[in-house]
């Protein structure tokens, strides 16, 4: 994998929890084989990543989140407006969406984001995720992401903190040093392009 992971300054942020019993389904190998190369074919995307919550979430309503950077905050359209991604996400709700058929934030949220603060961090596969918390808030080496816009669903969060950690116990010494966070969660990412 390269050494950034998060070399970008625009990305969307896609929230969700598949339909029940995905994972029995397959659902992470389909991703890798399917869903993950897709993207990361895709004119103006950077990098696209796949994680799973694997720890806390416990004020989070959802088991999953994507990081789809991309090129620049303009590449947004360029990139969620082709006909051959508006097809694919249609075949991602019908096939692992909570509610097949329709377009509903049931299925997921979509944040267009903005990098606020912090730089590119070198790769790991564990990241804090802290939802409406600011890089001060969250603590040291955290970057911070503004929500520029909901692209779907409800504007549930401004703000995301993320941080890129060698392994899970990070997560039991961040929560020791950050009491005061309402929302807080470890995530495995399960999928990327190398």
């Amino acid at each position: 994998m390269p050494p950034s992971v998060s070399d970008f300054a625009a990305a969307l942020v896609l929230t969700y929890s598949p339909r029940d019993r995905a994972e029995e389904d397959g659902y992470a190998d389909w991703v890798r084989r399917v869903d993950n190369p897709f993207f990361n074919a895709v004119p103006g995307i950077v990098r696209y990543t796949n994680w799973r919550i694997i720890e806390g979430g416990g004020n989070v309503p959802y088991g999953y989140f994507d990081i789809l950077g991309l090129q620049d905050i303009d590449a947004f359209e360029r990139v969620w407006l082709r006909d051959d991604v508006r097809a694919f996400t249609a075949g991602w709700r019908d096939k692992w969406g909570a509610a097949p058929g329709t377009d509903s934030s049931l299925n997921s949220h979509v944040y267009l984001c903005e990098r606020a603060s912090g730089k590119g961090a070198e790769w790991t596969d564990h990241v804090l995720f802290a939802p409406d918390a600011t890089a001060a808030q969250a603590g040291d080496g955290f970057e911070e992401w503004r929500v520029v816009r909901s692209i779907k669903g409800d504007l549930r969060v401004h703000t995301l903190a993320l941080k890129y950690v060698p392994d899970r116990q990070a997560f039991a010494r961040w929560g020791e040093d950050s009491p005061a966070l309402s929302s807080t969660a470890l995530g495995r990412c399960f999928a990327a392009p190398d």
